[in-house]
C-alpha cells in the first residue's frame, strides 16, 4: 500500500509517513446510484499512534451527504494503518485520503 505523504504530527514532519495496510473500497450507496450521485470526497484522517483512525472528518464534500458518510464511515471502521514513526517512535499524525465515487464502479 501506498505511503501517504505530508503525514503530519501537529507542525513537525514524521520521518516516516502513515502507510495504509488494508483499504477497502466504499460502497455507493443504493440511494445515491439511483439518484445518479458522483464525485470525490477528501477526508482528513487522524491515525493514532497505535494505527487507528480515531477522528476521520470531510475536507471537501463530494456534493453528496451519502457519498461523504459512506467514505467517512468505511475509512474509520474498515481501514488500517500503520502510524508515522519520527526516530523510531510511533506517533499519531494526520493525513488526507480521496475517495472517488464512479457510477461505472
Amino acid at each position: 500500500m501506498p505511503d501517504l505523504a505530508g503525514a503530519t504530527n501537529g507542525t513537525t514532519s514524521a520521518t516516516q509517513s502513515i502507510r495504509i495496510l488494508q483499504a477497502p473500497k466504499p460502497i455507493t450507496p443504493e440511494s445515491a446510484r439511483q439518484r445518479g450521485e458522483e464525485g470525490v470526497v477528501m477526508l482528513r484522517i487522524h491515525v493514532t499512534a497505535q494505527g487507528v483512525a480515531d477522528d476521520v472528518r470531510v475536507q471537501q464534500s463530494s456534493g453528496s451527504r451519502r457519498l461523504d458518510e459512506a467514505a467517512r464511515t468505511t475509512v474509520q471502521q474498515q481501514w488500517r494503518f500503520a502510524p508515522a514513526e519520527r526516530h523510531g517512535i510511533k506517533i499519531a499524525a494526520e493525513t488526507i485520503q480521496q475517495i472517488e465515487f464512479r457510477l461505472s464502479d
